[in-house]
């Protein structure tokens, strides 16, 4: 597979988000079986029939300890399944993970995938079937796994080293064993990599056989070819940097076959400049070299060659070998720069052992023994490296090494390749630990610095994660425990004076074991309990330092439920600490987790909120404004959280408790929010937009965390319903204070979203008409697009109730009536893109859930009309939101013709549609054109609900000759071959959606490609 990441760069979105490293949230393993039962794989999936063995007890080797190796396979398995299933379903509050796309299309989308790996499975499989074929024809045999090959070895015993082919048209025997490359298809995945096998152990330390006496260094300047000739190359320093950097040009963008690159005498020039930092090029030389080893990786056939002839190179930038005159060892050149500190010389060798182990990748998990070890030692020691900027250079190798062990099948072989690696990886944990010590005066660094630091910490903390999904969270606990104790101690022996001072390595492996306490289990018994008896002790005028101690309590807040006596030293630290501004957030956060995971913590909990609460209030009193708070916002909100979540346990838990105590405890919570809320709502007091947000959030997180027992006499429905009739006025008030201030329309509209979805539709019916009227009202007073997206959810939750249809539709076109008059120009668009995509989503969403009203009115014109105003807006989000409206349009009316049978209301719903699209489709087709053409904005090309090519594909379904019509004028600039074929696409009813998508890619990427050229040819004519 092609390298599409940078690994020079720092790894960030490639590990985190929707990054198939892991899931946030975890799925039950109940869970997982239910989901591959029902939906199955994306991939062609192997038959294998395990053969039933029994071993020395008598028992199968399914049984007993067995069924726990296949309960992880089975996990590890799901994520192989389900890569993408934070896009493709969502989760439901009974925990059920359900296709955002419906059942029916997630089972036909899932069949066509695997249809299509099928078909490329059987090709491989074709492929080695006939290289099987050959090598027993030839020999009579196929090479076993552990021995090099027959007519391999001379008849002297060495081992004999292929050369590579002379030209691809020599059957030499080794390039038809290229074949069997490892590729990356896990169906492949167990096939020799016959060809690097038989040329030894091609990772081995280098000798002074390679290069001769000495490294290769800039003063030689000469290079050996194929043919053994010596060719000299010698330039200055101008013209090397200018061969340099058109040779990364010709390779990063001309697809140059690799024999050539094999012959020329540049690359081994490239090599010599290698090696010493100090010549002139050698940064530009880096640069070649990384984009040799990304353009020509090692499961790529064809690649061999050139690879034989990189390996020694490069390893011998990084391997010391023994001089044979006497004169030792003779230090490699990545070596000398580590000695010398060397930041330039460091950096690129780095970059460069980085990038080979990425792109031979293939050649580190083959299960033949070619000395692989010995690269990933040089990432290692590149790893080791104390600047945090050149060692974090390395951390996506190791990623992608985690994460291709992890793929190794089966279970049994991927485990003997996770020990062959334990003790580099073991290693590794020791020297990410190390990188996570602050530097000695961080105190003293500005806050962005500080910031940057931060982030290198969490990349090493994201490698020290990977360490534990192989070596196992016990492992990785005893060794970061261990080192944790001996830190300790060695603190403890230094005067008192100093011992203050001296924190950053004891903070560093607390936040090492913070990061790994999802893989501890609840019951740990050694290293956990003397990490929670020592955050006491710590000194407490560090907010570093107390900051990671208070995340680590947090981490292991399940570990506490189950060890409460634990607690008591530690809530009081935690309390101190919201007072701190460095670590206030931590304690927050951490009391939250606590009151989450602990079912002792009700009473203590909401003390502690009181505290808060009463500090809040006396500083209002004596200062006047209330603009600043006892502690920030956020955290405060954190707090209230973990509150409410440990009353809702202690009153779900406790079935003895009455009715009036419950009700008690909500007055509790709710009293001091709706007294300040009063306050501020009141006419005569000047309410600041912090202060009505403030409020705003606080009723918010009452509303989402509160939760009631059954047994209460007012339900959480009638709790909610009668806690918002109590705030309307309120709310009515605070909003006409401030209507144009964004954040208190935000809070305001997440109210009552909230509040709609926690009551429940059915619930929350009676508020349904005064709050149209609220949104249509603020609306029209403010123009703020969080109104708009208030006025989604309300149809999201009631648009499929017929009941609802034409309340919701007089909102939607009351408030069309608002952004019309607003925004007329592309000017005003161009002012309000927040207010186009939300507009064109919640019009999406009307023709989704309750199109009947919207189709058959004349508004759906005039939607159309602005949405090809909207479509020339250079802005991502409503360039979505307008192709998400258009696209839900267009598909209801296919929906419409291929139904079945329509009654008389849906058939006067197709006559409008049809008769809106027939009217104003001509300039949406053609601003669709210009978009393919890149005349226009294509931020949406083909991904998603809303994309250029789903409105084209829906349009083709729905009237192709009308769409050929429109659609050719506007493309009569296009390349001619690209628009033929692209044409063709189009009168191809039966293309399958993934088939057009395709073929609008590549359209769209000729198009581009040549308006690059052009523009090009222009720039050189002027």
């Amino acid at each position: 597979m092609a390298i599409a990441s940078n690994s020079n760069c720092k790894p960030c979105c490639s590990k985190k988000g929707t990054c198939s490293k892991k899931f946030k949230k975890v799925v039950p393993y109940e869970e997982m079986e239910r989901l591959m039962n029902v939906y199955g794989a994306l991939k062609a999936v192997r038959n294998r029939s395990a053969k039933s063995s029994k071993n020395e007890d008598g028992n199968k080797e399914g049984e007993g300890k067995g069924c726990q190796v296949k309960r992880e396979s089975i996990k590890r398995k799901f994520y192989r399944w389900f890569p993408d299933l934070e896009q493709r379903f969502f989760r439901t509050e009974d925990g059920q993970y359900q296709p955002i796309h419906g059942h029916e299309q997630e089972v036909s989308y899932r069949k066509q995938m695997r249809e299509k790996s099928f078909e490329s499975v059987a090709q491989k499989r074709a492929r080695a079937n006939q290289r099987n074929n050959y090598l027993k024809k030839e020999r009579g045999e196929l090479p076993r796994g552990d021995q090099p090959l027959p007519e391999l070895i001379s008849s002297s015993g060495a081992v004999y080293i292929p050369p590579p082919p002379p030209s691809k048209k020599v059957a030499f025997e080794a390039a038809i064993i290229t074949s069997c490359l490892v590729s990356d298809d896990e169906d492949e995945s167990s096939i020799i990599d016959s060809f690097f096998y038989a040329s030894g152990s091609i990772f081995d330390e280098v000798n002074e056989e390679f290069y001769g006496e000495e490294l290769p260094s800039s003063s030689s300047s000469s290079s050996t070819n194929n043919n053994n000739s010596s060719t000299t190359l010698s330039f200055d320093v101008a013209t090397t940097e200018a061969v340099l950097s058109c040779l990364q040009s010709w390779i990063r963008i001309v697809d140059m076959d690799p024999q050539l690159l094999e012959k020329t005498v540049l690359v081994p020039w490239v090599f010599e400049l290698l090696g010493d930092s100090t010549n002139g090029g050698f940064e530009l030389a880096v640069d070649v070299v990384v984009e040799l080893l990304r353009t020509y990786p090692s499961h790529r056939r064809g690649n061999e060659g050139l690879i034989l002839s990189i390996i020694p190179k490069a390893m011998a930038l990084g391997q010391d070998y023994d001089s044979v005159v006497g004169r030792g060892v003779v230090v490699s050149p990545f070596q000398k720069s580590i000695q010398e500190e060397d930041e330039d010389g460091m950096r690129g060798y780095c970059r460069i052992f980085t990038e080979m182990g990425e792109s031979y990748s293939s050649l580190i998990l083959s299960h033949e023994e070619m000395n692989q070890g010995a690269l990933v030692e040089l990432v290692l020691r590149c790893s080791a490296i104390p600047d945090p900027d050149i060692a974090g250079i390395t951390l996506h190798f190791w990623y992608r090494f985690v994460m291709g062990l992890e793929e190794l099948e089966p279970f049994e072989y991927r485990q003997i390749k996770i020990d062959s690696f334990s003790g580099q990886l073991t290693r590794l944990l020791s020297i990410c630990t190390n990188l996570l010590r602050y530097p000695v005066g961080v105190e003293d660094l500005s806050a962005d610095r500080l910031e940057d630091i931060e982030v290198n910490r969490s990349y090493f903390a994201d490698t020290i994660d990977d360490c534990c999904r192989l070596l196992g969270g016990d492992a990785v606990l005893r060794n970061v425990g261990g080192a944790l104790e001996e830190e300790c101690h060695r603190v403890a022996a230094l005067p008192q004076n100093r011992q203050p001072s001296d924190w950053h390595g004891i903070e560093a492996y607390l936040y090492a074991i913070q990061t790994i306490a999802m893989y501890v289990p609840s019951d740990e018994p050694q290293v956990i309990p003397f990490v929670m008896g020592l955050i006491p002790q710590l000194p407490t005028q560090v907010p570093l330092l107390r900051s990671t101690a208070c995340r680590a309590v947090g981490k292991f807040a399940p570990w506490l439920g189950r060890h409460p006596s634990y607690l008591q030293p530690l809530l009081p630290y935690l309390a101190q600490g919201l007072s701190i501004s460095k670590c206030a957030y931590s304690s927050a956060v951490a009391i939250r987790e606590i009151c989450e995971n602990c079912q002792t913590m009700g009473d203590a909990a909401l003390q502690l909120y009181d505290g808060i609460v009463a500090a809040r209030d006396l500083q209002r009193g004596s200062a006047g404004s209330g603009e600043d708070f006892v502690i920030d916002l956020k955290n405060e909100l954190e707090v209230l959280e973990g509150v409410c979540k440990a009353i809702s346990t202690k009153l779900l838990n406790d079935s003895s408790i009455s009715s009036d105590v419950i009700n008690g405890y909500i007055n509790h919570l709710a009293q001091p929010i709706m007294a300040s809320m009063k306050v501020i709502a009141s006419p005569e007091y000047s309410a600041s937009p912090k202060q009505i947000s403030a409020e705003l959030s606080r009723l918010t997180v009452l509303v989402q965390h509160l939760r009631l027992p059954k047994q209460s006499s007012l339900s959480r429905s009638d709790f909610i319903l009668s806690l918002m009739k109590e705030s309307w006025p309120m709310l009515d008030s605070v909003s006409k204070k401030h209507p144009r201030d964004f954040t208190c329309g935000e809070k305001l509209c997440r109210l009552h979203k909230h509040a709609m979805r926690e009551c429940g539709a059915a619930s929350y019916a009676p508020m349904m008409e005064p709050l149209t009227d609220q949104i249509v009202k603020n609306f029209s007073l403010s123009l703020l697009s969080p109104y708009l997206y208030l006025a989604s959810i309300c149809v999201s939750e009631f648009g499929r109730n017929p009941a609802y249809s034409q309340l919701l539709f007089e909102m939607m076109a009351n408030l069309s009536t608002s952004v019309f008059n607003s925004c007329r120009t592309a000017d005003d668009l161009t002012a309000h893109p927040d207010v186009v995509e939300e507009f064109f989503y919640l019009a999406g969403r009307m023709t989704n859930y309750c199109p009947g009203p919207l189709v058959q009115s004349p508004l759906l014109n005039s939607l159309l009309q602005y949405a090809a105003l909207g479509m020339k807006l250079d802005h991502r989000d409503a360039n979505r939101g307008t192709l998400n409206f258009l696209e839900a349009t267009v598909s209801y009316s296919l929906k419409l013709r291929t139904a079945n049978t329509r009654n008389a209301y849906e058939e006067a719903s197709l006559a409008a549609l049809e008769k809106a699209i027939l009217a104003e489709g001509e300039p949406l087709v053609i601003n669709l054109a210009q978009a393919l053409l890149g005349d226009l904005p294509a931020y949406r090309l083909d991904h998603g609900s809303g994309s250029i090519a789903g409105v084209l594909f829906h349009l083709n379904m729905l009237c192709p000759q009308l769409l050929l019509q429109w659609i050719q004028p506007p493309l009569v600039s296009a390349p001619e071959h690209a628009k033929s074929a692209f044409l063709g696409s189009l009168q191809n009813q039966s293309s399958r959606r993934d088939e057009f998508n395709s073929n609008v890619r590549k359209f769209t990427s000729v198009c581009e490609r040549s308006r690059k050229l052009q523009n090009s040819g222009d720039e050189r004519r002027q």
